[in-house]
């Protein structure tokens, strides 16, 4: 304790540098809906505030980043105690309510209507979680008992558990999806929290088997008051489902860029370990998972045996991951290089065809779309 010095002053390297750029492609909605965030933490309808870690309430961390995948200053950084990864500077918890209800879809989905959009990409969440249960033989332990989601969106997860005969029940924040699953899917939705949704509960007769997290916990800034609230209402019987974005599986499905992984409504960064450890202190033991992740969890005995990646293994591994982004970015430069002359080239061409008006037959109008065409080919091989 006494060689760990408070808050680390540079992030883990320039590529996580407070400078505006973002690091995805983003859609024009998607822009509007940053470009709005941007105005209102500037006139301070948005506030972010400092927060210690939500796992041991520790103050000491280094910082990771400056700033998330839209460009947008909220920082991540990892505690020197236990060694979890979290968003030390986020917003206040009025204005995570706020986001999550205007921007949060938009941001992250840029697509115009994000009920539709999330219910039919939740159909084929509840698939993937039916088939991973079922890998894992847990199938059993649902019959003729109510599945609970709670964040559920839109409902499509519950909605695809419904149409396979059992009963369901879910709750959500968010009005808009939570009434657009009641009404295209009839899934029984209740437009709150996991203590409006135990109110509800009261009522019902049937037992619960399965209660499921999905892309919701991470977005939770109390995570171990969450889950305490959720065993109260777990049998030794239920389930509890947890997916989050694990963030050792981002040389996978990031491009080894930490950056593309990192939102401003995520605000918990958790491996297996992490998750499994935060559980076992709570009552609640592992039955199977995975780093993707996808973990469910049951009933069992307070522990604090599971081990976590220490501050000095999980520095080592962001590490590691930043240099495998800077070796993929040299690989693409030869490419780059190539687009950029061809691109330049098109561009060249096309200003001096239309000046001479040879854009405006047919056959020259081929030409054109040659050069179209093969802009657009080396635009799929530079996003490689």
């Amino acid at each position: 304790m006494g060689n760990k010095k408070n808050i680390a002053d540079k992030p883990l390297s320039r590529h996580f540098a407070d400078n505006k750029k973002t690091s995805i492609k983003m859609s024009p909605i998607q822009k509007d809906a940053r470009d709005r965030i941007i105005e209102k933490i500037k006139h301070k309808t948005y506030n972010l505030i400092e927060v210690n870690c939500p796992i041991c309430n520790s103050r000491l961390k280094a910082l990771i980043s400056e700033k998330d995948a839209y460009g947008l200053p909220v920082h991540t950084s990892i505690c020197k105690d236990c060694g979890f990864i979290y968003s030390n500077l986020r917003f206040s918890d009025e204005t995570l309510k706020d986001y999550y209800v205007n921007e949060n879809i938009i941001l992250d989905r840029g697509v115009v209507l994000p009920e539709k959009y999330l219910f039919d990409l939740e159909i084929e969440k509840g698939k993937i979680i039916m088939e991973f249960l079922k890998n894992h033989s847990l199938l059993k332990r649902l019959e003729n008992k109510l599945i609970v989601e709670i964040g559920c969106g839109s409902g499509g997860i519950l909605a695809y558990f419904k149409g396979l005969g059992f009963k369901v029940l879910g709750c959500d924040i968010d009005r808009k999806p939570a009434e657009y699953g009641y009404k295209i899917g009839n899934v029984d939705i209740i437009i709150g929290t996991l203590e409006n949704l135990k109110k509800r509960l009261r009522d019902e007769k049937m037992p619960i088997g399965l209660i499921m997290y999905e892309q919701s916990l991470e977005h939770m800034p109390y995570p171990k008051d969450e889950i305490i609230k959720v065993k109260e209402i777990m049998s030794e019987k239920t389930i509890l489902f947890v997916g989050v974005p694990g963030f050792r599986d981002i040389d996978k499905h990031y491009d080894s860029d930490i950056l593309q992984y990192l939102q401003p409504g995520h605000l918990l960064h958790f491996d297996l370990q992490s998750l499994s450890k935060m559980m076992s202190e709570i009552g609640l033991s592992l039955i199977t998972g995975n780093e993707k992740i996808q973990a469910v969890f049951k009933n069992g005995e307070h522990g604090n045996s599971i081990q976590t990646h220490s501050y000095e293994n999980n520095i080592k591994y962001l590490k590691a991951l930043e240099n495998n982004r800077k070796i993929r970015y040299l690989k693409r430069l030869p490419k780059m290089i190539i687009y950029l002359i061809v691109y330049n080239i098109g561009h060249i061409v096309k200003i001096n065809l239309e000046k001479i008006g040879l854009l405006e037959t047919d056959e020259n109008d081929k030409i054109f779309k040659i050069i179209n065409n093969a802009r657009r080919f080396l635009d799929k091989i530079f996003y490689l």
